[in-house]
């Protein structure tokens, strides 16, 4: 062995002496317990999306054998093996997410925030600040109630790559993505009922599952993460409406970065930590060294990962319009940079319907289109092009949806046309002043002359039922891995010429453009699989 640190040798595992003694201190009765857990099988574990197909019938077609359902998340299921996800048409049309079980406990949180702030059934406005690669943002996704917004944000820029298409495959349209740092989001005060900050931390509860994280783990290190997430809660706190609730969590064990974090909470910003409804027979451990509600996942106890959460509550006191929700209270708020309401920055375009931003505003990122190096004329100048647009196309983009007056549909500067859900549509102009929007809302394609040419986020949206506007065309398994491999494909003679949804067992996947001889394959470059397929597939 190298010169270097000590380590305990737990058969394949080498874990440092003070981690050891740190896991004998805070399970003096369990520690040769937990020692055991960190050699076991990890478990695999999902959630259904079951706004894109009943439960009992994706069931029956996971690429695995459910074993059981996860207790404390809904829709939510453990498999007897692994399999091969990425070779399954159903894992890349949205229909599951493969999620670690323990981090599922966010759902109960949620529910606990919504009851704390009499929101329940009613729309919020969620923040989710460390959320690649978006296991907690389509969980909150699907349980927020019925109009909420969630903001989904990342500031690496790999990750938020990962987090965007993860939430356009879940479909919803009430999603924005932005890149930014915590600190970003202090100036929009009390924009948010809910905030879910899942820390960075030291990784402890992850050592099986990532190799990483134990080598790169010291007691320094502990110390350096616990004083970041202080920084980062700091950050945030300003933009959590009073009243409004903020989920605290972590995939660690050690207390500085979780209790102790909760007690300066407590002390410095004036938190209150609630208690998450929980079921004694799913052994989820106490806190620990504290007197308060937390609930810590420990993998000898629970099936999981290491995980911990705790549900904290901005005084409500500091309200002047208390139970109203950061969703409905400020919806004219003034931006503090451009000295504008949202209902003045939310100018409509008479003439056309659409909206449009001043470009100097503008903030979200330029797609260009790949092999084109030069920059179209409205980058240049620095002004945006406020295209008189067809009213016929607009009609037709409205007919998409079965309640057209539920989205406001503009035109980005690229040339795509983007529906955004209109009574979040004030708040949206107001943080594209300051924060990086990577996506925002259900992009539905463009116009090529007069040709629609519908986006991949059409054939994956809930929002839009793709099938009753365009030809589809179902796949075979082993068309629909072609597909995803962006190779070309073969349809029938009888398949209609131009842009067609295909579909695996009747759910959207992407788009084609069938020429007759050949099916142009329009599967976006960046999300194809790249391995090779097993021979065993078929």
């Amino acid at each position: 062995m190298a010169a270097g640190k000590k380590v305990f040798s737990l058969n394949t595992m080498n874990l440092d002496p003070a981690f050891v003694r740190q896991m004998r201190r805070l399970l003096p009765a369990e520690s040769a317990a937990f020692m055991r857990s960190l050699e076991e099988d990890i478990p695999v574990s999902l959630r259904l999306n079951t706004a894109k197909c009943s439960g009992e019938k994706t069931l029956n077609c996971l690429p695995a054998k459910v074993q059981s359902a996860v207790p404390w998340c809904p829709d939510a299921y453990y498999l007897e093996q692994r399999p091969s996800f990425t070779f399954d048409p159903f894992f890349h049309c949205g229909l599951y997410y493969v999620q670690e079980a323990s981090s599922m406990f966010t759902a109960r949180a949620i529910h606990a925030a919504l009851q704390a702030m009499k929101m329940s059934g009613r729309a919020v406005r969620m923040l989710d600040l460390c959320a690649a690669p978006g296991g907690k943002s389509t969980l909150a996704a699907s349980v927020l109630p019925e109009g909420s917004l969630l903001l989904a944000n990342e500031i690496v820029p790999s990750r938020a790559v990962i987090l965007e298409e993860n939430l356009v495959k879940w479909g919803k349209a009430e999603v924005v993505v932005t890149k930014n740092e915590p600190a970003d989001f202090a100036e929009f005060e009390h924009a948010f009922d809910l905030i879910l900050a899942d820390m960075p931390c030291s990784g402890e509860g992850m050592f099986r599952k990532e190799p990483e994280a134990l080598a790169a783990w010291s007691e320094d290190n502990v110390l350096g993460c616990a004083l970041r997430q202080r920084n980062i809660l700091a950050q945030c706190w300003n933009s959590l409406r009073p009243g409004g609730c903020l989920i605290y969590s972590t995939c660690t064990y050690n207390t500085e970065e979780n209790e102790k974090n909760l007690l300066w909470a407590a002390e410095n910003l004036g938190a209150r930590v609630l208690p998450v409804e929980c079921n004694p027979d799913w052994s989820i451990h106490p806190a620990i060294g504290a007197d308060i509600p937390a609930y810590r996942f420990f993998p000898h106890r629970t099936r999981g990962e290491g995980f911990f959460l705790a549900l904290l509550q901005k005084e409500e006191s500091l309200a002047a319009n208390s139970g109203t929700g950061a969703a409905y209270s400020r919806t004219d708020a003034v931006n503090s940079r451009t000295g504008l309401a949202d209902s003045q920055i939310l100018a409509g375009n008479l003439q056309t319907g659409l909206k449009s931003y001043p470009q100097a505003d503008f903030h979200e990122l330029f797609k260009p289109k790949k092999g084109k190096k030069k920059l179209p004329s409205w980058k240049k100048s620095g002004k945006f092009v406020n295209e008189v647009v067809d009213k016929k196309k607009l009609t037709y983009l409205n007919s998409l949806f079965d309640e057209p007056e539920a989205y406001e549909i503009s035109l980005l500067p690229w040339g795509v046309y983007r529906a955004f859900p209109s009574q979040h549509a004030a708040f949206l102009a107001r943080i594209s002043h300051s924060l990086r929007i990577v996506r925002a809302g259900l992009y539905l394609g463009e116009y090529k002359g007069n040709q629609f040419i519908p986006d991949v986020s059409l054939a994956l949206s809930t929002a839009v039922e793709a099938g009753k506007h365009f030809p589809s065309y179902e796949l075979h398994r082993q068309q629909a891995l072609a597909y995803l491999k962006r190779e070309s494909l073969q349809l029938s003679e009888d398949c209609p010429q131009g842009q067609v949804l295909v579909t695996y067992g009747r759910v959207g996947l992407g788009w084609v453009n069938n020429l007759g001889i050949r099916a142009n394959n329009r599967y976006p470059a960046s999300w194809k699989i790249r391995s090779q397929l097993p021979v065993n597939q078929f």
